[in-house]
Order: structure tokens, then C-alpha cells, then sequence
């Protein structure tokens, strides 16, 4: 199955899928995110949670969505558990992700 994101945005869910491609950098950089997330525990603060969403939005998947979009397109009681997953994503093979980088209404 292909590294996505379901996001609520104008009212409608839209379904994004990461590229084919993404660099090899960013593996490294998302490394370094999650070493300082898990670094924080607790004390993790907006900023933290903005920063990964910007990584998310920009570096995972091009800029189809914004930071602000991730954000509010997200269920509150699944925002850390979703940012997380997306973080990992990067560091985990899967042979078929990239089937689309176009937006997808459910």
C-alpha cells in the first residue's frame, strides 16, 4: 500500500500520497527530528510539532497540503500518533509507495 495521508481540508477528505522518490536526505533529516522529539518526551511544544509538520508537508509530500492544513486536516487525538507515523514513514521500505502524488477525494 502506498505512504499516504487522509486529511479533512474544506470540509472534504482528501487523500495525499507520497512520491515515488523522496531524497535521501530526507531520511537523515527525519532521523534527527524524531532524535529531538524523543529527546523532549514530555516537554515537546508547538514549535516541535510545527517543525514536523513542515517536514511532513514540504519534504514528504511536496507542498500538496500546508502546515496549517496537516494541522487542522488532523483529529486532534490522532495529531501526535499521525505526525509520528509520517516521520517514520520515511525510514520504512514499501515497494509500492508513490502511486500518486495528486490529491485524492474519498
Amino acid at each position: 500500500m502506498a505512504k499516504q495521508i487522509t486529511l479533512m481540508i474544506d470540509g472534504e477528505k482528501k487523500k495525499f500520497f507520497q512520491p515515488q522518490h523522496v531524497d535521501g536526505d530526507a531520511a537523515l533529516d527525519a532521523l534527527d527530528l524524531g532524535k529531538e522529539m524523543e529527546k523532549k518526551g514530555d516537554d515537546i511544544e508547538r514549535s516541535d510539532f510545527e517543525r514536523v509538520a513542515d517536514f511532513i508537508s514540504e519534504k514528504l509530500y511536496n507542498n500538496k497540503f500546508s502546515r496549517d492544513e496537516l494541522i487542522k486536516g488532523t483529529h486532534a487525538a490522532l495529531l501526535f500518533e499521525t505526525l509520528m507515523d509520517q516521520l517514520r514513514s520515511v525510514m520504512t521500505s514499501n515497494s509500492e509507495s508513490g502511486e500518486s502524488s495528486k490529491e485524492k477525494k474519498d
